[in-house]
């Protein structure tokens, strides 16, 4: 039943907002049980228990796919994000990436929902990835380090240079700044992997994708970091 919901979300002309009120009323809908379940094990982590899910704080992400944010109480009284999705294959995310990955169908599956802002949206909102960086982990104390601690900046170059090895070394195409995500705590890494071995919507594309952006998180060409 999910998949077929998330499939009639996505190829309905409704727009973003529109999608996110049906999912919501669905959800909530009595009929289908969802706001009030037996404790279950969540598949995608089977450590955690839920006992129902909360509508008002699940949405529809305004991509190519329309993926569903779905919030789950737990029993312990937290809550636990997942994004659902519908027409991309999961099991290439389920072997490259380094949050929780499940794969329901050839076609369809479940991730960890990771707070993180795409390189694009940082850039937009920042101006770059050190002020990102800033605003989440400020330390004025630190030397060197443009304001941030220490330990984040280690983390965001660190993951850098990780993703970059990973990715040349499977061939992974299509990078852009909106598949290119960092999290407050300096954690880079990507996602959207319906590009590897080689494959790439672009003629010719750069064996390693390392943007300015990047080299902007680490302080530029001529930082310590970079060096």
């Amino acid at each position: 039943p999910s998949n077929k919901r998330a499939r009639e979300l996505r190829i309905s002309k409704d727009s973003s907002i529109k999608k996110k009120e049906r999912l919501q009323a669905l959800l909530a809908d009595s009929k289908n049980n969802l706001c009030s379940m037996p404790p279950l094990p969540l598949p995608l982590n089977t450590q955690i228990e839920i006992t129902d899910i909360i509508p008002e704080k699940s949405s529809v992400f305004k991509s190519a796919m329309y993926p569903l944010l779905l919030t789950f109480q737990c029993s312990d009284g937290t809550e636990y994000p997942v994004i659902f999705k519908d027409g991309d294959n999961m099991r290439q995310d389920q072997l490259l990436t380094p949050y929780a990955v499940l794969a329901t169908g050839p076609m369809q599956g479940m991730a960890q929902f990771v707070l993180s802002k795409t390189i694009a949206a940082i850039v937009s909102e920042y101006g770059n990835v050190l002020s990102y960086l800033r605003a989440g982990y400020p330390d004025e104390g630190s030397v060197g380090m443009w304001g941030i601690e220490p330990g984040v900046i280690d983390a965001f170059v660190r993951s850098c240079a990780g993703y970059c090895v990973v990715t040349y070394l499977l061939g992974v195409g299509d990078q852009h700044l909106d598949s290119l995500l960092v999290a407050p705590d300096g954690h880079f890494f990507h996602v959207d992997f319906g590009y590897i071995l080689g494959r790439d919507p672009e003629p010719f594309p750069p064996a390693v994708t390392v943007c300015k952006e990047m080299v902007d998180g680490m302080g530029g060409t001529q930082s310590a970091q970079y060096m």
